[in-house]
C-alpha cells in the first residue's frame, strides 16, 4: 500500500488455505486501513 500510495482497501479476499493468521500478522500495519475482510 505504501509503495503504490494506496490510502485504504474496501474489501480484500484472503484464501490462504489455513495460513490466514500469518497473513494477518504480516499485514498488521495495514489492517487499520481495511474496512471488511473475507476469508475463504
Amino acid at each position: 500500500m505504501q509503495k503504490n500510495n494506496i490510502p485504504f482497501i474496501d474489501y480484500p479476499k484472503i484464501d490462504a488455505e489455513g495460513y490466514e493468521m500469518p497473513c494477518l500478522i504480516g499485514a498488521k500495519e495495514t489492517l487499520i486501513k481495511i474496512k471488511i475482510i473475507q476469508f475463504n
